[in-house]
């Protein structure tokens, strides 16, 4: 089997075929950029930053609700399809790993990691994390979450005309690593998984390695930082716990 990056996996192909006709598509990310907007207590262009930003939807919803954004990941072919499909002209997409992008101190009124801590070592985290803080106004707010209580997830796949996409997940108790496995078949070809290490000290196997933290864990690493830290709801039922991180 052949493995493929992320931009070469998640391209214009699947990007926009995996989500189209989901009438769930826009208004949850809007759920998610209204949670966001509430428990980050902003106000009207407010420059927000959002690491690990994904499809961008959510920051093309805050720029609609009158927010400056700035996001950031590493996927430029998403990234790309992202800026065509802003029409609020206020969100800017930057191509970099979370832990490696700069800006000055004091650049943003809030910020957010959703989805998006454990993909690195909790070394490589708190860097990042300590960086967010210098980058934030005084008072101002991160937030962030973290999946928990994992199980082994149940096998799923979906057909498209061009092929079919399949994905598993599975979870280490005792190493606390979830191991997520993407899978794609184009028609009359070999099928090949997505290869995207993004912590070296994990291995080059294929799939995404994920570190779960505990809550109290992440909320001491935060605190160590420098943050007033309390736990919020999350846009998720169940199966998430969130932070609130104040810049004290």
């Amino acid at each position: 089997m052949k493995n493929r990056n992320w931009n070469e996996f998640w391209g214009p192909f699947l990007q926009v075929k995996f989500h189209e006709g989901n009438p769930e598509l826009w208004p949850s990310r809007e759920r998610k950029a209204k949670w966001f907007e509430k428990h980050a207590n902003l106000k009207h262009s407010f420059n927000v930053l959002d690491l690990g930003c994904g499809d961008g939807l959510i920051d093309i919803c805050l720029g609609r609700m009158g927010y400056f954004v700035t996001a950031v990941d590493k996927g430029s072919t998403v990234l790309e399809i992202a800026r065509k499909k802003d029409d609020s002209n206020r969100v800017i997409f930057k191509e970099s790993g979370i832990d490696e992008i700069e800006f000055d101190a004091d650049s943003f009124e809030s910020a957010l990691v959703i989805e998006t801590l454990g993909l690195m070592s909790i070394e490589r985290d708190t860097v990042m994390l300590s960086k967010v803080y210098s980058w934030l106004k005084y008072g101002r707010i991160l937030i962030v979450d973290s999946p928990e209580n994992l199980n082994d997830g149940e096998p799923w796949q979906k057909e498209f005309d061009e092929g079919v996409v399949r994905g598993e997940s599975k979870f280490d108790p005792e190493t606390r690593i979830q191991n997520i496995q993407f899978y794609y078949r184009p028609r009359n070809e070999e099928e090949f998984g997505l290869l995207d290490s993004y912590e070296p000290s994990r291995g080059v196997e294929p799939g995404i390695k994920r570190f779960i933290y505990k809550k109290e864990e992440l909320a001491k690493i935060l605190t160590d930082i420098g943050f007033y830290v309390e736990e919020i709801e999350h846009y998720y039922p169940k199966g998430y716990f969130a932070l609130k991180c104040v810049k004290i």
